[in-house]
């Protein structure tokens, strides 16, 4: 295997780790909400809401890289793609 077939799957193995990791930002997002519906008047507003934004802050910059990953992915396979052509 050459070095841009190799980078490529790497790239592929990172794009699914942060896919999981990106589902689970959501899935912990929907659980906060959802406590909020049946709780969220017990506690502080402004605490929850600052929670809340950090989580989703993760996710943003999980979404951020994720992005990056992908555009490398796709310059690699443009890569590969030349190299067959010739």
């Amino acid at each position: 295997m050459d070095e841009i077939t190799a980078q490529y799957e790497r790239k592929v193995e990172e794009e699914e780790r942060l896919l999981t990791r990106i589902r689970t930002c959501e899935a912990y997002l929907m659980v906060l909400l959802e406590h909020t519906c049946q709780k969220g008047t017990q506690y502080h507003i402004i605490s929850m809401e600052e929670i809340f934004i950090a989580v989703h802050t993760v996710c943003n910059n999980l979404r951020n890289d994720l992005l990056h990953v992908q555009l490398a992915k796709a310059l690699l396979s443009c890569q590969m793609g030349q190299r067959e052509k010739k």
